[in-house]
């Protein structure tokens, strides 16, 4: 309690000597100005309306930071787009974005955002994107050719004639004669086919499962590895007719 209100042994002592001397004045006036106690409630308060005064404070000049950069980057709705803070570069435009690519800011701070915002325009995509715009060229994101999946509609033939696959699939030798690599996945039981000549990696293409190259792609078209599985499938016909007893 006595440290709450200031007290002090000298003072006390002071105020004792001026009224036994008879100085009743000196006595009667504080030592010095008397601190208000105040509540520990009320100053818990304060400090948290000192604190959102200084986090307003704070996200306005993280705004004020980003209209420098517009219209390359803009700040969006907080929360649109499933992220807190989200920006839209226009620089990284794609297939997927074609009005520039959505990335994600955690927090609305000055240093923060500064740092963010620097680090990607100096990235080598964001750089090479703002090279090619200047020339009216869209940048499209490279990722690696998993090959043709035979369960996707992107098979064309192969997906039709899927089950026939897997049936040609199991009596082939792929080790000695395929030409091409047949590949079975031991988690989705899936068959996959790369090509020969596959080109290694391809345009990314978000709405896809697996991203697949164009030459990989090319088997499944009549003149790919469709044409031996169409073939098994006509052989297999050929063989129910003739096997059929005659009426």
């Amino acid at each position: 309690m006595l440290e709450k209100c200031k007290f002090n042994r000298e003072d006390m002592k002071a105020t004792i000597q001026a009224y036994l001397n008879g100085d009743y004045q000196k006595a009667s006036e504080p030592a010095q100005p008397l601190q208000p106690i105040q509540d520990p409630d009320n100053a818990e308060q304060d400090a948290e309306n000192e604190d959102d005064v200084d986090d307003e404070n704070n996200r306005q000049k993280a705004i004020a930071y980003l209209r420098m950069w517009e219209p390359d980057l803009t700040l969006l709705p907080l929360g649109s787009f499933g992220k807190r803070v989200p920006l839209r570069c226009r620089i990284c435009v794609t297939k997927s974005w074609p009005q520039g690519k959505i990335i994600e800011l955690s927090q609305l701070k000055p240093n923060c955002v500064e740092h963010f915002v620097k680090q990607h325009v100096r990235g080598t995509r964001h750089q090479v994107r703002k090279r090619r715009a200047k020339n009216g060229h869209v940048v499209v994101d490279q990722t690696k050719c998993e090959g043709l999946c035979i369960s996707s509609q992107r098979a064309n033939k192969l997906y039709q004639f899927r089950d026939e696959f897997a049936l040609w699939a199991g009596y082939c030798n792929f080790e000695e004669t395929a030409k091409h690599e047949c590949v079975q996945r031991a988690n989705s039981r899936e068959w996959f086919v790369r090509s020969a000549n596959c080109l290694k990696d391809c345009d990314l293409v978000e709405s896809e499962e697996y991203q697949t190259c164009r030459t990989c792609l090319a088997l499944g078209t009549s003149h790919g590895v469709a044409w031996s599985v169409e073939g098994l499938v006509a052989l297999s016909y050929t063989l129910c007719v003739q096997s059929k007893p005659n009426e």
